[in-house]
């Protein structure tokens, strides 16, 4: 590894550990991907109705396969 590498990961370090300590300015919080998906941010009770819900649709579209 070169050294322009193990510098870019030094920073990166210490952009991570500045977002940890809430330095919004110079931290730094890879997100991924999946950041693309969110659509809506919402409670943690939303978040599990919804869960529930496509569970019992998804369950009851199986049994009706079933039966």
């Amino acid at each position: 590894m070169g050294l322009f590498s193990q510098a870019l990961m030094a920073d990166h370090v210490v952009r991570q550990e500045k977002a940890i300590q809430g330095d919004i300015n110079e931290g730094i919080l890879l997100a991924g991907q999946c950041i693309g998906n969110i659509d809506d941010v919402i409670t943690c009770q939303e978040l599990v109705d919804r869960i529930v819900a496509q569970a019992e649709g998804v369950l009851k579209a199986n049994c009706a396969k079933v039966t």
